[in-house]
């Protein structure tokens, strides 16, 4: 592949701009969260922004099937969580893959709407206190009383 200017991109590089435009997905191999000794995979981590940022990115099969499958980077399960709750969706989180991936910072991109969040707080009670800080960005004092949380110390 070349930019307009005739540079020529690397491969890996190439995938990166293409998940990123969210016309492609990393087979689970090229998703792996290092390259080498203590080196962040820049394809796994434009792969979670990608799921986190493109609507129409995480509920594509194949990206559900990488986020989603035994043995798969918690991370990637919780950029796949996360976006759903974004989308006014109430995530199926395995109770066995709950612990290690929890979604995180489910209030951006997108903030839902007060009833899913609503939702996810009663279906998964150990998700209250980021249901609380998404309550706090989005205004949504009502449930945010609701929670009744405690301060963290």
């Amino acid at each position: 592949m070349s930019h307009d200017d005739g540079d020529v991109v690397p491969e890996a590089d190439q995938l990166c701009l293409d998940i990123l435009a969210g016309t492609a997905v990393p087979t689970a191999s090229q998703c792996t969260k290092t390259k080498g000794y203590n080196e962040l995979n820049p394809t796994h981590l434009c792969f979670i922004s990608s799921v986190r940022r493109r609507l129409e990115y995480g509920p594509r099969p194949d990206v559900v099937l990488l986020c989603t499958s035994p043995g798969t980077d918690p991370a990637l399960a919780r950029a796949y969580y996360a976006r759903l709750i974004m989308s006014n969706t109430v995530p199926d989180i395995p109770e066995a893959s709950f612990p290690s991936a929890p979604p995180y910072s489910i209030c951006y991109p997108d903030i839902a709407s007060e009833d899913t969040y609503r939702a996810v707080a009663k279906r998964y009670p150990g998700l209250r206190y980021q249901v609380g800080r998404a309550c706090a960005v989005a205004g949504y004092a009502t449930l945010y009383e609701e929670l009744d949380l405690l301060p963290d110390v």
